[in-house]
């Protein structure tokens, strides 16, 4: 992910997701459809963490399908956002 920006983008967006936020993150369910979660995340050295328990349907799907989508913005009106799309390992 990380490797295809910039130094500049990288410390931007080290910037924008370095104080407290939620991702909104989107898995896909067994059917085909995206389920989506509101997480705690942490973003360092150009990965996205996030928090999960395997009970939970995130976890189920990620182990079925490991792509994912999280969308992270700026409160209130999300003028500001960023998003980022791979596979959970």
């Amino acid at each position: 992910m990380a490797g295809s920006l910039t130094k500049e983008e990288i410390a931007h967006l080290d910037e924008f997701l370095g104080p407290l936020r939620i991702a909104v993150v989107a898995t896909v369910g067994p059917t085909g459809m995206p389920q989506l979660t509101p997480n705690w995340f942490r973003f360092a050295n150009g990965r996205l963490t996030i928090s999960t328990t395997k009970e939970r349907v995130k976890h189920r799907n990620l182990l079925r399908d490991d792509r994912l989508a999280a969308c992270i913005y700026s409160e209130p009106g999300a003028a500001d956002y960023v998003t980022l799309s791979g596979r959970a390992r």
